[in-house]
């Protein structure tokens, strides 16, 4: 069984680089992600190493109220610019929940990898994430649109 991980760094000023699993999640998205976790472990349909690693996010998370949450905070329906740091290839996509999950339109489900790994995360992060067939290094470049900021809470 593949297992799939992911770790944040951050640049501090000096240059130096360091491991963070610190995110915030605004209380809405949270209690959404609880219930959506239960009732995936319940259906047993996505991989447990998946439900896991959503499951830590939630734990390690610092949770507020979505009025509160920074205006460069990845949250559920944002849609961010992701740079690969490897290729220099920017894609653009949205974190959704796994019910509108569509490659096509770039919509990304919260329980994919790469979902979980942004989840919480700030413009400037670097994420690393294992992919099937190698580790990717991400940058969150840019937070295109973020409900919170647009006072959207309906989605």
């Amino acid at each position: 069984m593949k297992s799939y991980k992911y770790l944040l760094t951050k640049k501090r000023p000096n240059g130096d680089t360091m491991s963070q699993a610190l995110c915030l999640l605004s209380s809405l998205d949270n209690s959404r992600l609880v219930l959506l976790l239960r009732d995936s472990i319940r259906g047993r349909r996505v991989p447990r190493e998946r439900l896991a690693a959503l499951k830590a996010k939630l734990q390690q998370g610092q949770v507020v109220e979505p009025a509160h949450i920074p205006r460069d905070v990845i949250t559920m329906n944002s849609t961010v610019s992701l740079l690969d740091l490897d290729t220099e290839v920017v894609e653009t996509c949205s974190l959704v929940y796994p019910g509108f999950a569509n490659v096509v339109e770039n919509w990304v489900s919260v329980l994919a990898v790469l979902g979980v790994a942004i989840l919480g995360q700030r413009v400037g992060d670097i994420v690393v994430w294992e992919s099937p067939t190698h580790f990717v290094r991400t940058k969150v470049e840019d937070l295109v649109f973020q409900p919170e900021r647009e006072g959207r809470f309906d989605v």
